[in-house]
């Protein structure tokens, strides 16, 4: 994760892996492992994006 420039995981997929049920505590992960940018895509409820700042 800490190479990805860009990281783009569905919602489901990543949910499964973390155990994490909450966008924005699985975009605080993702961020936490080192991801510059995370695009979490929430299905018809659209995207998260968040950078470190």
């Amino acid at each position: 994760m800490h190479q990805c420039d860009i990281c783009l995981p569905s919602f489901d997929d990543v949910a499964v892996i973390t155990g994490l049920n909450e966008p924005e505590a699985i975009v605080d992960h993702c961020l936490g492992l080192g991801a510059g940018v995370v695009a979490l895509k929430l299905g018809e409820n659209g995207a998260l994006v968040a950078d470190a700042d």
